[in-house]
């Protein structure tokens, strides 16, 4: 069985019969604080968050890294392009941190989220030895050039700048 694993990286078990990626906890916690993230993204998934096509930003790794267990409901995110500038700005309507996750697991989770993160089968199968998910859904999305300034992501492509 999977947790997930709440605002404070509570482990929270899924209750019988819940597949991954469905019934997870609300977020964010009670304690939890809006904070200000930056996430590069390549310029296909930015147009079609901004086409209201991608509703959902997935991140997947095989180590846990930003933004798992970092973002929450109404926190805000700046996204920018790959080797570019800022070219959206959304809040969090709802977030979703999956670990411990199988290859079938992640195929559960490309099966059920794809229509609206919108991936491709080349990102899922490249994703497919991930342990760790991030599921953001994305609210109030809307074009934006300018943002924070930061420094060098250093391979990465998450970044929080601030902690409300």
């Amino acid at each position: 069985m999977i947790p997930y694993v709440a605002w404070a990286v509570q482990q929270q078990p899924r209750a019988p019969g819940q597949g991954v990626g469905e019934g997870a906890p609300p977020s964010p916690g009670p304690c939890a604080r809006r904070r200000t993230h930056v996430a590069v993204v390549h310029a296909v998934y930015a147009d079609l968050m901004l086409r209201g096509k991608k509703t959902v930003e997935c991140r997947l790794s095989r180590t846990r890294r930003q933004p798992f267990g970092a973002v929450d409901a109404g926190d805000v995110i700046h996204f920018k392009l790959a080797g570019g500038g800022y070219v959206a700005l959304a809040t969090v309507g709802r977030v979703e941190h999956v670990a411990g996750l199988t290859p079938s697991e992640v195929r559960q989770l490309a099966s059920r989220h794809e229509p609206n993160v919108l991936g491709g089968r080349a990102y899922w199968a490249g994703k497919r030895q991930a342990r760790f998910a991030t599921l953001i859904w994305l609210a109030e999305v809307q074009p934006m050039t300018i943002g924070p300034a930061v420094g060098p992501f250093n391979g990465g492509a998450w970044k929080i700048i601030a902690n409300g």
